[in-house]
């Protein structure tokens, strides 16, 4: 919401504006490592051997698995979200306001939410009931965003079912994270390993997650293999998933190559964000 408005206009542009991002963050780190000192004093610190032995433990791995799902989430609707809003009929100040809402309540739940299960001293529940939450959330998102485009609903709906999905998911985010510290098997000399781990897993989703909900080769290959099908399949590259609007321009070329070698050409599709631009081609192509 401020990027465009505030910072984009105040440095003159979106280079200027990232290098003063990078120029803050070094900065910071700077002054924490000039003004901040470490007060746990550990017997001993763990070896690289001892830190790749965290695979094995299976309540990393749990936490893990979460973390994945839950901060890979996080990462691939931060980077998919304004965009696929836009194309469904908001404005860009109704998407920028939209995805405030949503983090400043993610934000939010972020207190409130291990607040509460240290007053209950309880983790579970608030995983179990912010899952679900979050789930209920999302999924209603995904419908929202379907029926923006045909003016059934409007931007508010569209805010409201981000704010449930950010209550959701932002109430037990933390908790991942004081979960690793409360498992026996970390302790303090494995803690900072850990929580890298940890880190390089959520990280991981967000790149894979949008490949995964872009990538259809695989399961269109088993379906041939399973019916027994006469027919080759001829992919685009997944990552432009992450590019959407050049999805078309990738996909007339293989039409093309592909009339040429065949009798019958069937295109299929998750239409990911192309706001339409895929179905209007294909139309084109006849």
């Amino acid at each position: 919401l401020t990027a465009r408005t505030v910072l984009v206009p105040l440095f003159g542009g979106w280079r200027p504006a990232m290098v003063a991002a990078g120029v803050a963050m070094a900065l910071t780190g700077a002054l924490w490592m000039a003004l901040f000192r470490d007060r746990l004093a550990l017997s001993k610190h763990a070896g690289l051997k001892e830190v790749f032995s965290l695979v094995h433990n299976g309540g990393l791995r749990r936490v893990a698995a979460m973390h994945f799902c839950l901060f890979g989430g996080y990462l691939a609707l931060l980077g998919l979200l304004a965009r696929a809003l836009i194309e469904r009929g908001l404005t860009p100040m109704q998407a920028g306001l939209s995805v405030a809402g949503w983090l400043v309540s993610a934000g939010v739940a972020n207190f409130l939410g291990p607040w509460l299960s240290d007053r209950l001293g309880r983790r579970r529940p608030l995983v179990l009931v912010g899952s679900v939450v979050a789930g209920a959330g999302l999924g209603a998102v995904a419908l929202v965003t379907q029926a923006l485009s045909g003016g059934s609903v409007g931007a508010d709906t569209a805010i409201a079912c981000l704010v449930v999905a950010a209550l959701g998911g932002g109430s037990f985010a933390p908790l991942l994270l004081v979960m690793l510290v409360e498992l026996a098997s970390i302790g303090p000399t494995r803690l900072g390993a850990a929580m890298g781990l940890l880190m390089l897993v959520g990280q991981a989703g967000g790149f894979l997650l949008p490949l995964a909900c872009g990538a259809l080769a695989r399961e269109v290959l088993a379906l041939r293999d399973r019916h027994g099908w006469e027919a080759d399949v001829l992919g685009v590259p997944a990552l432009l998933h992450n590019r959407p609007d050049r999805i078309p321009a990738a996909v007339l070329p293989k039409i093309q190559q592909a009339r040429s070698m065949y009798e019958r050409v069937l295109v299929v599709y998750g239409d990911c964000g192309t706001g339409g631009l895929l179905d209007r081609a294909l139309e084109q192509e006849g």
